[in-house]
């Protein structure tokens, strides 16, 4: 019996039940998810009410003071941004803490939260995974070492966080938790079909500087009208690519990729935007697909953006998926596609440093 349908797989009802009924299994979708074992439950409810999904979420005061963290080029060779998480994991280690986080298994299959207490294991733990990690019973270890008086640090997504926090039922002075944003969540279960369309977004770290671009595929025959989509959608960022010149301005490429997709009968995403990329994957300044020529930020000689709208078949309404916090569908279940290339502003005109 599953738990519930709002489930986001943080298992604090495994760590808290007191007779191990509650396993870990795959759900249609192929992600974890919490299964009674009904001829070991007694019904005894702790799993309900430990459950973050039952629970009034709590309002937080805004944060009076933010950072932004950018670690040596060393650390962020193996990490995800800035590094801020390896910085502080560092030190915890250095003082004989531990460090709890999302690791590969050997054969690169799975994901796990594992509990680290040596330097030489971070590496484990540094950069992104990009699926569902399975947290399996470390709530319960984490809990066993701040009993004991050990500094924990302890990094997952936000419902993983949410998890723990509803586990331990109290605050802990020797606990320290930080919330990474999840990006996309992949299922193994999910298989491509004749006629899907996807965007496959490849980046790459070299000696700390990083890259990013995608490209459409067309599964088999998939029809005049997605092939279409595809088409219009990759001609928006060359429209875009055309307007990108020393001394410009963002929406002057902002206002030809818009015109191009709604003259072909086309929507653009107004929330997704390009990005500055260079020593982290996401920069300033935030490039949006409906400015209007001659504003926005001056393109500079030595500014390197993205190029990626995110055109729609239908409507330009969005929402995310409420089971995973993360995933976005269009309002309308119409198809959408997205182009994205990595553009350096010089002198003399743009050059495409990834396709």
């Amino acid at each position: 019996m599953e738990l519930t349908k709002n489930c986001t797989g943080c298992m604090a009802c495994l760590n808290k039940c007191p007779n191990n009924a509650i396993d870990v299994v795959y759900n249609e979708a192929g992600f974890y998810i919490p299964r009674i074992n009904e001829e070991k439950c007694t019904n005894c409810g702790l799993c309900n009410l430990v459950c973050p999904q039952n629970k009034t979420a709590k309002t937080k005061e805004e944060p009076k003071v933010c950072y932004s963290i950018m670690a040596n080029d060393e650390i962020r060779k193996n990490s995800a941004s800035g590094g801020l998480f390896a910085v502080i994991a560092e030190e915890y280690l250095k003082n004989g803490g531990y460090v709890c986080g999302a690791a590969f298994t050997d054969d690169f299959r799975q994901v796990n939260h594992i509990i680290i207490d040596k330097k030489q294991d971070l590496i484990k733990l540094q950069n992104s995974k990009y699926v569902q990690s399975n947290i399996g019973g470390v709530f319960s270890e984490i809990k066993k070492l701040l009993d004991n008086n050990k500094e924990v640090l302890f990094g997952g997504t936000p419902c993983q966080v949410a998890g723990l926090d509803s586990f331990l039922g109290k605050n802990y002075d020797n606990l320290l938790t930080l919330d990474l944003v999840c990006h996309g969540i992949p299922s193994e279960d999910i298989i491509l079909e004749e006629g899907d369309i996807i965007n496959v977004d490849v980046s790459t770290i070299l000696n700390g500087y990083y890259s990013d671009s995608s490209r459409m595929f067309c599964i088999g025959d998939v029809g005049e009208e997605k092939a279409r989509l595809v088409r219009v959608a990759k001609e928006c960022v060359e429209k875009g690519l055309e307007q990108v010149k020393a001394w410009g301005f963002l929406g002057d490429m902002s206002q030809a990729v818009h015109e191009h997709a709604v003259k072909n009968g086309y929507s653009v995403v107004r929330e997704i935007g390009g990005h500055g990329v260079g020593l982290e994957f996401h920069e300033d300044p935030w490039v949006g697909y409906i400015g209007a020529a001659g504003t926005g930020m001056v393109m500079a000689p030595g500014l390197m953006f993205t190029i990626e709208p995110m055109v729609n078949m239908g409507t330009d309404e969005i929402f995310v998926d409420e089971r995973d916090g993360w995933t976005i569908y269009t309002e309308d279940d119409m198809p959408s596609a997205q182009w994205e290339i990595m553009v350096l502003v010089t002198e003399n005109g743009p050059e495409v440093i990834a396709w």
